[in-house]
C-alpha cells in the first residue's frame, strides 16, 4: 500500500518527512502481553485499514509481522491517504508507553514518508500547548518531585486549553502529553526561549500560565523557595517578553 507503481513515481521531486504517531488499544491483556515479549524500539509496523470494524470502519489496525498489536489513534487516520499514495513509507516503533502505575497504554511511533507534497498533521495538544505545559511543568518539579494532585491538574489544564483551541483530545492524549512535558521540563535558558516563542506565536497564554503556576506551587500545602524563585523569574521574563512584543 506505501508504494507507488513506477509511472507514477516517475519524475517526481519528493521530500522526506517524519511524523510521529501511536498505537492505542493496549488495555486487552493479550496485545500488551504480546508487545511486552515480542516489540522492540526499531521493529517495523505494518498499518492496515479495517472497513469491517464496528465501532469505527475508518479504523486503521496496526500489525507487528502478521499480529495485530492495536489501533493508530484516531487522530493520525489522516494518514491513510499518504500512506496509499507515498513513494516510500516506512513506519517503526519508536518506543513502549507506560503509565505512572507501569502499564503498558501505547506503542510511540515513528512514520516516515517521502512524498511530493509532505502534509502538516492535524494540531495536538503537544504541537499546539508544549510550550505552556513545560513552562508549568518547571514549576511543578521545582521541589524535586511530581504529585499526583499537581499532574492532575496539569493534565486538566491541557485538555481544556486543548478544547479553547478547537482541539479535541485523543483519550489518554494530555496524560501521555504530561509524561513527555516532564521529561522535558526546560532550563533556565529554555524558559527564555519558551516565552519568547510564545510572545510571537500566543501571548494570551501568559495570564494563564502565571495563574496556573501559582496554583500548582501551592497545591502539596506549601511553597518551597525554589518554587518561589521560579515562579519569580517566570513573571520577570514575561513582563520582558510582553514589553519587547
Amino acid at each position: 500500500m506505501c508504494q507507488l507503481s513506477d509511472s507514477e513515481t516517475a519524475n517526481q521531486s519528493t521530500m522526506r518527512k517524519v511524523y510521529e504517531s501511536a498505537i492505542v488499544g493496549m488495555p486487552f491483556e493479550i496485545r500488551a502481553e504480546y508487545v511486552l515479549n515480542y516489540v522492540a524500539a526499531g521493529d517495523r509496523i505494518e498499518l492496515r485499514d479495517e472497513p469491517t470494524n464496528p465501532c469505527d470502519p475508518g479504523a486503521i489496525a496496526a500489525f507487528h509481522f502478521e499480529r495485530k498489536i492495536g489501533y493508530l489513534r484516531a487522530r493520525d487516520q489522516w494518514l491513510r491517504h499518504y500512506m496509499q499514495r507515498a513513494n516510500f513509507c516506512s513506519i517503526s516503533v519508536e518506543k513502549l508507553y507506560f503509565d505512572d502505575e507501569d502499564e503498558l497504554t501505547a506503542v510511540d511511533l515513528f512514520i516516515d514518508l517521502d512524498l511530493p507534497n509532505p502534509p502538516n498533521p492535524p494540531p495536538s495538544i503537544k504541537s499546539e500547548l508544549g510550550d505552556e505545559l513545560r513552562l508549568l511543568m518547571s514549576i511543578a518539579v521545582a521541589d524535586g518531585k511530581l504529585q499526583r494532585v499537581e499532574r492532575e491538574l496539569l493534565e486538566r489544564f491541557a485538555e481544556v486549553r486543548a478544547r479553547e483551541a478547537g482541539i479535541e483530545p485523543d483519550e489518554g492524549e494530555a496524560i501521555r502529553v504530561i509524561t513527555w512535558a516532564r521529561k522535558n521540563a526546560p532550563s533556565s535558558a529554555e524558559t527564555a526561549q519558551l516565552i519568547g516563542r510564545l510572545a510571537i506565536n500566543r501571548p494570551s497564554a501568559f495570564d494563564a500560565i502565571l495563574e496556573v503556576a501559582e496554583i500548582v506551587a501551592e497545591l502539596d500545602g506549601k511553597v518551597v523557595e525554589e518554587e518561589k524563585a521560579r515562579i519569580e523569574s517566570l513573571r520577570k521574563l514575561i513582563a520582558v517578553a510582553r514589553k519587547i512584543s
